[in-house]
């Protein structure tokens, strides 16, 4: 899971910028435990700490996207310098209380009965489905089904592969009312993004944004543009290879970009463990087995729209109404539902719009 970064001041996102460069982040330390929240507010201006630096040295070339967001701890421990965080003061908060992520913009001001007062806000990237190498179940099957998977596992949402499980949240589910700007499909491994592509999700159902006309940007400099054999979310049933972008296959003779292997075969690439996540570390299309390497995890998640998930209950809020739904003890229930509460209680789900359950003595 991301952290929660809350900016007072200046928004740091650039929409432009991330259509023009968003490179794989050098070599980036292990991300902090995912069961905390970084709150970073901006303090007056200072006179810069001469021991704040960089370090690395290639900060210059990781462009701004990577100083803010769900990057910004990376940021603050390797680039700290490049990206102005040497004056932001971090407070943790533990335990992990929930809430949302993404940027907040102001408000217009208002007033008078039955209206919100808030600002308008920018749910940034959110994270839609894990699959980790080697784990069991069908990941595909998974991401096309209506349910879920660890969705309340703080351990499961984390970018690396500590636990061989996958993970799907319930966000989703709701695609259609979430109308995703983008979406972003990427392979990891021990935090570092190995390989990315950025699709045009406008329009597009859970199935069809996986489209190459749909392509905006991605770490493979040949693939825009490019001719495939095969460009297909669902892949090869006989072979078992999903999510599979390839320029020419000829049995075992495969050359592109990327796929995901669900069966093990003759050809050695394929062989171990499955499923396996491969995909060329060229930066182009690549011989499999030769240019390829197995990456830990692979990433699917969703830009901007107007759905924002609050990952440690699994509720999605759609604009400004909260997704129908009575939350009791880390499960959901819909109006009507009854459940025991140990020995001592009953509940029952009475208005699934509000949230509001009641339970009894037994």
């Amino acid at each position: 899971m991301s952290v929660i970064v809350i900016n007072i001041g200046e928004r740091s996102d650039n929409f432009v910028n991330l259509f023009m460069s968003f490179p794989t982040p050098p070599s980036p330390h292990t991300p902090p435990p995912h069961h905390t929240h970084t709150f970073s507010l901006p303090l007056a201006p200072t006179t810069q700490d001469p021991n704040c630096h960089d370090k690395l040295d290639n900060c210059a070339n990781i462009g701004s996207f990577y100083c803010s967001g769900i990057y910004q701890d990376w940021a603050r421990i390797n680039c700290n310098s490049t990206c102005g965080l040497c004056d932001v003061k971090t407070v943790t908060v533990y335990p992990d209380t929930g809430g949302f992520g993404g940027q907040g913009l102001p408000g217009p001001t208002v007033g008078g009965v039955k209206t919100n007062i808030s600002g308008v806000s920018d749910p940034g990237w959110q994270l839609l489905l894990k699959g980790v190498a080697e784990a069991p179940g069908d990941l595909l099957a998974t991401w096309k089904g209506p349910g879920t998977l660890n969705a309340q596992n703080p351990v499961a949402r984390q970018l690396d592969n500590q636990l061989k499980e996958n993970y799907k949240p319930s966000l989703p589910n709701y695609w259609d009312k979430c109308k995703f700007e983008l979406v972003k499909l990427s392979v990891m491994t021990q935090g570092k993004e190995n390989a990315y592509i950025i699709f045009n999700a406008t329009g597009t159902d859970r199935l069809s944004w996986f489209d190459p006309s749909r392509i905006v940007n991605s770490s493979f400099g040949d693939l825009k543009g490019a001719q495939f054999d095969a460009f297909s979310m669902d892949g090869d049933p006989n072979s078992g290879r999903h999510f599979v972008i390839t320029q020419s296959t000829q049995s075992c003779d495969m050359r592109g970009w990327i796929t995901m292997t669900t069966k093990a075969s003759s050809c050695f690439y394929e062989r171990g463990s499955q499923p396996a996540y491969l995909y060329s570390s060229t930066g182009q299309a690549g011989q499999f087995g030769i240019d390829t390497m197995k990456a830990d995890i692979f990433v699917l998640q969703g830009y901007r729209g107007v759905c924002f998930h609050d990952p440690i209950n699994d509720v999605v809020s759609i604009g400004n109404q909260r997704e129908p739904v009575c939350f009791y003890k880390g499960s959901k229930y819909r109006t009507g539902d009854t459940w025991q509460d140990g020995c001592d209680k009953t509940c029952t789900c009475v208005d699934e719009k509000v949230g509001l359950s009641r339970c009894t003595d037994l």
